[in-house]
């Protein structure tokens, strides 16, 4: 099984501050091993949210990350107004 991880999430990131057509991004795994974004995905994500103003849905679940990621994602949407469902179910 491949795992995106922080690396991953940067180039995915990356992508979407340019996008402006995808309106589903879904980065859940199926068990918390298989994605491992940490706080670093997570702070990378956040930066393109500030960005990306199609997107309107983020799937974060099954997901490692700690406060810092889960903070810098939620800063990110005091700025970002077309995200309407995020979810982050099974955060570890």
């Amino acid at each position: 099984m491949n795992s995106i991880e922080a690396e991953g999430a940067y180039y995915i990131s990356e992508g979407l501050k340019e996008n402006r057509g995808l309106i589903e991004l879904r980065l859940g795994c199926f068990s918390i091993d298989s994605c491992d974004l940490k706080d670093k995905g997570f702070e990378s994500l956040s930066q393109a949210l500030i960005e990306n103003t199609t997107l309107e849905l983020l799937d974060l679940s099954n997901n490692s990350a700690g406060s810092k990621g889960i903070i810098s994602i939620s800063e990110s949407l005091k700025k970002n107004h077309s995200l309407t469902k995020l979810q982050l179910g099974k955060i570890e």
